[in-house]
Formats: C-alpha cells, sequence, structure tokens
C-alpha cells in the first residue's frame, strides 16, 4: 500500500503510461493495492526461472536485465524509471533472465490479478506489453533464425521501428544494425556489391560503417527507394549477438547473393537470361525465414510467389476432403515451387511448411526453412521499371505477360479463379431451331413456281418480305445461342442467360464447394451426339443449375466433381489452419509468424492483374 507521498510519486512518473490508459479511478483503485519495494546496489531482484508473481515498476534508480546463450551473455538491458518489466514472465510463469539493481532501486510491485484489471480496461494494452507482433516479424528475419522463441521476445523491446517515405535516408548516425521489415533500401558500400543503385528488399539487412564484425554488409549511404519500414538494433546489442551466436556471426559476414541463387533454378536458367537480369530481379526478391510447423504457403489459399528452399527443410502436405493432413514429400536447399502461382496467380494446391533440418557437419539443425521469394506483383513491377531489359525476347517475361492478358475471361472472375471448363449448348442443339426458318424459306419457293405469271411478281415480293422476317428470326437465334454459356471455376459453377426479345439477363451461381450432386440427362439425339442436361444441384440459394444441352456431358461432370473435391479441401485444409495458428497464438506454443506479403511493401506500385469482384456484371464473350 502506498502513503500519499509515495503515491504522488508513483503517478508524476506512471500517470500517463499506457498500462494504465483508459483505466478511470486507477489512482484510488491501485494506490491500496501497490506494494513498494527497496534494494540495494547489486541486489538480485530475482534469477532464471524464479516463479513470477507480479510486474515491477520502476520509480528510483536503474536496473540491468542479462540473458545467457551458454556462457555468453547475449542480452543485456538497462532499464530507468518509468520502466517496467516482468511481463513476459507473468505469461509463461518463469522468468528468464537475471535481473539486478544497478544501483538503489525503489520499486513498486503490481500483482497478476491487477494486471488483469489492466488489460481487460485497455485491449490493446497486451501488444504493448508482450509485442508479440513486432516479435512475429522479427522471427521470420533470418539472421535471428538460430534464436529460440523466448529469445526473439526478448530482443523485441531492444528493437526500434523506422518507417520511411519514399526518398527518405536511413539514419545511419545511429550506429547498429538495420534489418529491413518490407520495401525497398537503395545502399551504397560494402552491402551493395559495389554495384551503383543497388537496393535491398524484405529480409535483407545492412550495418552502420561502424560495425566492423560485418563489414560486408557495411552500408555508407542507404535511401529508402520505397516506402519501407526497418528495425534498428543498437550496435551494442548486436555485438552481443554476434560474439553468442555462431549463426547470426555467419550470416553477418558475407553478403547474400541472391542473383546468384537464382542462377541455380531452372526457372531462371534460360539461355535468354543473363546476369544483368537476375541482378535486376535480385533486388525484388524477398528473404525469409519460415519456423518449424509454420506455413511458408497454404494449400488453396492465393499464389502470389515462387519460393526458393535455401537452408532447411519444408515438408509438403495435401489436405483432403475430410480435412486430414496428408504428408507427400519435402522440399530440400536448393528445391523450388510455385512456378504457376508466381505467372499466372493460381491458388496453391498443398501446404508447405518448414520443418527441422537434419544436423550436417558438427553444426546445429536448422529449425526451418531459410526461402528466398518473388511475389508475381513484385515481379510485374521489375518488369515495368526496366521495359527495354524485359521484353518478348524474354522467355520469363513473355510467359508473365500471356498468362496475364488470359486470365480474366469474365468480369465477374477473381483474381484468383482459373477457368476450367466453358461452353454453350452443343452445335447440332442450335442446327434443329434454326433449320425451322430453312425450311419455312423454301415453302414460298414451291407457291411460285406453283402460280401463275401474273401473279409471280407480286408472289416474289411478299416472299422476299417474307425471307427478310426469317432472317431475323435465324439472327435471334444465333445471337442467343452465343449470348448464353456455362462456366465451371475453380470457385464457382455459374450459367449465364440473355434473352434480347426480353431484353433481360440472368447469372445463376454457386461456389463450388456447395455442388451436393451432378446429374446427366440425355435423349437418343444425346446420345448420338454426346450432349446431355448436366443438373447441379447445389446447397446454395440458386438451388439447381441446369446446363442445357452440354456438349460432353460426362466430362463436365467430371470436372465439376474434381473441382469440388479440391475446393471441399481447401476449406478444411484453411480452417484448420486458422484453428492451428489460434492455438498457437492464444496457447503460446510457438511465436507465430506474419501472413506472408509483398517483399516491397503492400504500398508498393504495380499490382499485377486487376482483382475480380463477383457479381451479376456481364461476361466478356468466351474465348
Amino acid at each position: 500500500m502506498l502513503d500519499e507521498t509515495e503515491a504522488r510519486e508513483f503517478w508524476n512518473i506512471f500517470r500517463d503510461s499506457p498500462l494504465f490508459a483508459g483505466w478511470k479511478g486507477v489512482e484510488q483503485y491501485l494506490n491500496p493495492r501497490l506494494e513498494r519495494e527497496t534494494f540495494l546496489a547489486g541486489q538480485a531482484i530475482f534469477s532464471r526461472q524464479e516463479t513470477a508473481d507480479c510486474l515491477y515498476l520502476i520509480v528510483h534508480g536503474v536496473v540491468v536485465q542479462s540473458l545467457k546463450h551458454g556462457r555468453l551473455e547475449w542480452l543485456r538491458r538497462r532499464l530507468n524509471p518509468g520502466d517496467y518489466f516482468g511481463q513476459h514472465a507473468l505469461f509463461g510463469d518463469r522468468h528468464f533472465s537475471d535481473t539486478v539493481a544497478e544501483t538503489e532501486v525503489v520499486l513498486c510491485k503490481m500483482s497478476a490479478g491487477d494486471l488483469r484489471v489492466a488489460l481487460e480496461r485497455n485491449p490493446e494494452l497486451h501488444e504493448i506489453l508482450l509485442q508479440e507482433k513486432r516479435a512475429g516479424r522479427l522471427r521470420a528475419m533470418p539472421l535471428l533464425r538460430s534464436l529460440d522463441d523466448m529469445e526473439v521476445r526478448r530482443i523485441a523491446p531492444l528493437m526500434e521501428e523506422v518507417s520511411l517515405d519514399r526518398g527518405a535516408s536511413v539514419p545511419l548516425q545511429k550506429e547498429g544494425l538495420w534489418l529491413i521489415d518490407f520495401g525497398q533500401i537503395t545502399v551504397a558500400g560494402p552491402a551493395s556489391f559495389d554495384q551503383s543503385g543497388w537496393r535491398l528488399t524484405a529480409g535483407n539487412f545492412f550495418v552502420s560503417v561502424d560495425v566492423g564484425r560485418a563489414a560486408q554488409r557495411a552500408a555508407t549511404h542507404a535511401t529508402a527507394h520505397l516506402p519501407s519500414r526497418l528495425f534498428y538494433l543498437p550496435t551494442e546489442h548486436f555485438n552481443r549477438l554476434l560474439r553468442a551466436f555462431s549463426d547470426v556471426r555467419q550470416l553477418s559476414a558475407a553478403r547474400l547473393d541472391i542473383a546468384e541463387e537464382l542462377a541455380k533454378v531452372e526457372l531462371f536458367q534460360s539461355s535468354d537470361l543473363t546476369d544483368k537480369h537476375r541482378q535486376h530481379l535480385a533486388q525484388f526478391c524477398g528473404w525469409g525465414f519460415v519456423p518449424d510447423q509454420q506455413n511458408i504457403t497454404t494449400q488453396g489459399a492465393l499464389g502470389h510467389s515462387f519460393v526458393i528452399i535455401r537452408d532447411g527443410l519444408a515438408v509438403v502436405t495435401n489436405f483432403d476432403e475430410q480435412g486430414r493432413a496428408r504428408p507427400m514429400s519435402y522440399f530440400r536447399p536448393g528445391e523450388s515451387y510455385g512456378e504457376t502461382s508466381l505467372l499466372s496467380g493460381k491458388a496453391r494446391d498443398v501446404t508447405v511448411r518448414g520443418a527441422v533440418a537434419p544436423a550436417q557437419d558438427g553444426q546445429t539443425a536448422l529449425n526451418g526453412a531459410d526461402v528466398i521469394t518473388l511475389d508475381r506483383r513484385d515481379l510485374l513491377a521489375a518488369f515495368e521499371e526496366q521495359p527495354t531489359l524485359w521484353d518478348n525476347r524474354i522467355k520469363l517475361f513473355k510467359s508473365f505477360s500471356h498468362a496475364k492478358e488470359i486470365k480474366r475471361r469474365y468480369d465477374w472472375q477473381r483474381e484468383d479463379e482459373q477457368i476450367i471448363w466453358d461452353g454453350r449448348g452443343h452445335r447440332f442443339w442450335l442446327a434443329f431451331p434454326a433449320a425451322a426458318p430453312i425450311l419455312l424459306a423454301l415453302l414460298p419457293l414451291a407457291l411460285i413456281w406453283l402460280s401463275s405469271s401474273a401473279l409471280a411478281g407480286t408472289t416474289l415480293v411478299i416472299w422476299l418480305l417474307w425471307l427478310g422476317m426469317l432472317a431475323l428470326v435465324e439472327v435471334w437465334l444465333f445471337v442467343n445461342y452465343y449470348d448464353d454459356h456455362y462456366v465451371v471455376t475453380n470457385h464457382r459453377v455459374t450459367r449465364y442467360d440473355r434473352d434480347l426479345l426480353a431484353l433481360s439477363e440472368a447469372l445463376m451461381e454457386a461456389p463450388i464447394e456447395m455442388v451436393q450432386d451432378v446429374t446427366i440427362q440425355a435423349g437418343f439425339w444425346g446420345r448420338f451426339f454426346d450432349w446431355g442436361d448436366v443438373t447441379i444441384r447445389t446447397a446454395a440459394k440458386v438451388g439447381a443449375i441446369v446446363f442445357a444441352h452440354a456438349p460432353q456431358p460426362d466430362e463436365v461432370k467430371q470436372h465439376i466433381l474434381t473441382e469440388k473435391a479440391q475446393a471441399v479441401a481447401a476449406v478444411r485444409g484453411h480452417q484448420r489452419e486458422v484453428l492451428r495458428r489460434l492455438l498457437i497464438s492464444q496457447l503460446r506454443v510457438a511465436l507465430p509468424i506474419p501472413e506472408r506479403q509483398r517483399a516491397l511493401g503492400d504500398q508498393a506500385p504495380a499490382a499485377a492483374g486487376s482483382i475480380g469482384r463477383p457479381g451479376r456484371c456481364k461476361p466478356r464473350r468466351p474465348r
């Protein structure tokens, strides 16, 4: 309990603290509950593995926290009045650091129950206390891949987030490590491979020129080429990382030549691609780390990127219609996947997760997959940036352009929607109604031949008028036939009808995963000429959709059932993934990395293709 003087002193320091934001009456509530305690210089406040029961708030003095990796101290943090500590241990039951009073220290202790009340008053306080989102982004940084989740969580508060607008300079006078979260940073010095205007993207890093232990990563000047976000770690903390973690030393000692990594992959080995092409693409690739049991890509998700496994291991899993996971194979260093996603945005048909790679040559096993990714939207940005370098003579550019042109046939088609089958009624079905006007046109000719010569002229005029009317009917039949069509995509089944006489149109559609049954009805002529009515019964509001007189109905039925099975599997897989990520986060089983984004960031220009929105809009004609 605080007396009046102690309470006044405490609230002068902590009144504006985010701990108590939005909490009315906090002083009256906490004053009788806070416990004040004094520690002498050099006295331990708590040690590793001690049970945690409160949050500590510093009123006077300096506190030092330290963590060791093996026998080496890798983290040392000095805390001053207004700071607080011990929050991670409250969520993890035990302390993970040794904490000592550097000077005489006065602390106020806030119980776990009172902290819970504060969390209820301010939902944002959880992130302020633990900085889980920042830690998750740092978990995806390859430089920190050898740190465990607890170590990443502890280093997150030491990192400063720096957001830069296009053209802004990185303040390199602040000596230390600079990690790129997203964006594009133009660097000069050794980090630039001695090339003018060289750019680094997400996952890469550089250091201030005075950090000697990572000389190959040094930048003498750095500017944001695009809106970017970076993490800054001061030199003293970075040097401790270098001393304690051999993998951090190894990655810092040499630059990552992404162009060289691209040259090892078949997609980028064609004879028309030169080193200049690969060096240009390298400046648009992201570098990331995906821990064990976390997804690199997810089955059913919109495919955007090509993925190269640079180090570690990844397991390939397919989910069936019941949502059961079926491990299929592994991706090892040097292997890659996602060419169709890169070129056409095809949805992922499997889930790929990081896995524990076996240890080699006495080195510690990598607990996940170190990957290089190229997003198709960033690939388009590269093409548009240097049109003289990329043209139709380059196979990669030509394949990408062709896929982009043919991808959307209809206005309602979504970006990740692929046309599996489209068509209209069988042409022989058109022949029957079209034959009637032709026969009716021939009938007056017989009357003209039988009529007297005196009436022949008048009969001819009447026949010509009759012929004109029948021609209009024939045109209407053909236009009506070609305006109606059926479509099966990986997301839906659709029937579009337009009636010229009624000036109306109708679009019937149902999600592919809601298809319940598909039946075929065909008469004698249908069996003879291979057409039939394909009835698609669905659980959607529209009910049943009929593809009348569809050609090759058995093939259409097979397309629908195959896509339904894949869609249901994707939905079940996605549901399991959402639940799995929620459990990982809530139970703190692992530190979840964020959903993958473009290396250049969402604010970067040139998103590949336009996003189609489903709706009742007029489709383009099939091609």
